[in-house]
């Protein structure tokens, strides 16, 4: 078997279900239930650190300099 993970860890993404809230990709977590990306981002005037399925994580598209 191969597999192939993308390096998504420090990429910029977007939140879907927290309306396409800004964050950032910190860990990847792959288990039986599925992929995991533990996202940081700012709530309420604070930073927060939450996992998310796959599914729920959009990266975002980064301009070339």
């Amino acid at each position: 078997m191969n597999i192939v993970i993308c390096p998504c860890i420090y990429k910029k993404c977007k939140i879907i279900p927290f309306e396409n809230l800004d964050g950032v990709i910190t860990a990847i977590n792959q288990s039986k239930a599925g992929t995991e990306l533990q996202v940081r981002y700012f709530l309420n005037g604070e930073y927060k650190k939450e996992w998310f399925f796959d599914f729920d994580i959009e990266l975002a598209n980064e301009e070339a300099k």
